[in-house]
């Protein structure tokens, strides 16, 4: 597999990675990434969150800290984010499921600075009184696709 930002420097700018910086940016590559569709509140719901041993996350919310974790996307829609080749084992537990690991990468920013640089070009309301821990939402960056 390539990375999706194999393209880029092979190492970042030291300001990126050093722990002492207030912007820290990496990639976390190939992680196994499912969708699911399903009925809030479903047997199939219920199956699926006994399965992945996590609640479904309610409207903008992401449930789990560790692996896997489930992002909200939409009503009756979610991603499911798990080590690098788990796919194998979500797809046994969760059959409606459709693989999109190969469509997406997993950049994580982090550091004291991090939410005011992403809020730059980000139409969001970042502010952490609305946009807290285990929040999660969809938006376009410009420059990203």
């Amino acid at each position: 597999m390539t990375s999706a930002i194999a393209h880029l420097p092979a190492e970042p700018p030291a300001a990126f990675t050093d722990p002492a910086s207030p912007v820290r940016l990496r990639e976390i590559p190939f992680p196994a990434q499912v969708e699911l569709r399903l009925d809030d509140g479903s047997p199939d719901a219920s199956e699926t969150s006994r399965f992945l041993v996590l609640r479904l996350p309610g409207a903008g919310h992401a449930a789990g800290d560790g692996e896997p974790y489930v992002l909200w996307l939409g009503p009756g829609w979610y991603l499911v984010v798990d080590r690098e080749g788990g796919e194998t084992e979500l797809l046994a537990g969760l059959p409606d499921a459709v693989v999109v690991s190969a469509a997406r990468t997993v950049l994580e920013l982090s550091g004291p600075s991090a939410r005011d640089v992403l809020s730059h070009d980000c139409p969001l309301d970042l502010h952490p009184r609305v946009f807290g821990p285990g929040r999660c939402a969809q938006t376009r960056l410009p420059g990203c696709r």
